[in-house]
């Protein structure tokens, strides 16, 4: 062991060469490594030893993911709703703890977005998504005289098996699915669940 209590074999202390550019700029919390040469040049970090034989990196993944910025939602949808139908958004919600009498522990809903009426189905599994889509849509269909246009729904799988897509192809209706780990841009589901 050497003065300060650590044997020299430690992979985190090596002897010889030192850390590269690239560790020491982890260690200082991926500072910029114009900082990390100047801690080094001016001595301002004791025992810092550098491997130079080794290259810094031109970019660090980790700072780049670290930095990257999302714009905000606008406050209001520009999305301009019509008639009927143009627009459902869907979403589903479950498992619930506890078993309903009937056994259901999921729910999804169907809410026009042009008057707000919202449809609720029960379920005992998330695969029925799709008869309860059919249900939902044979009601507004048969009520309204309008056909859906257009299904928004969060990236769930109930709502992108290839039966799903196929019946929504099949009956002209379009499938808007919002981005990932953005409940906002459907609002409208999210906040009645």
């Amino acid at each position: 062991m050497n003065v300060k209590g650590i044997a020299k074999h430690d992979k985190a202390y090596p002897a010889k060469h030192g850390r590269t550019w690239d560790e020491w700029h982890r260690i200082f919390g991926h500072i910029h490594m114009g900082s990390v040469k100047m801690l080094k040049d001016k001595g301002m970090v004791l025992g810092m030893e550098v491997d130079r034989t080794v290259e810094p990196a031109v970019q660090c993944k980790v700072c780049i993911i670290a930095k990257q910025h999302v714009q905000p939602f606008p406050k209001n949808s520009h999305t301009e709703i019509k008639e009927i139908g143009d627009l459902t958004v869907s979403d589903l919600w479950g498992p619930a703890r506890t078993q309903a009498p009937g056994g259901d522990r999921y729910f999804v809903t169907f809410t026009d977005g042009k008057s707000r009426r919202t449809m609720t189905y029960f379920m005992q599994q998330k695969s029925e998504a799709l008869a309860k889509f059919k249900q939902y849509k044979s009601f507004v269909e048969t009520q309204t005289s309008h056909k859906l246009k257009k299904l928004r729904v969060d990236g769930g799988g109930e709502f992108l098996s290839k039966e799903f897509r196929k019946y929504l192809l099949d009956n002209g209706i379009q499938l808007d699915i919002t981005t990932p780990h953005s409940p906002s841009q459907n609002g409208i589901a999210e906040q009645l669940n």
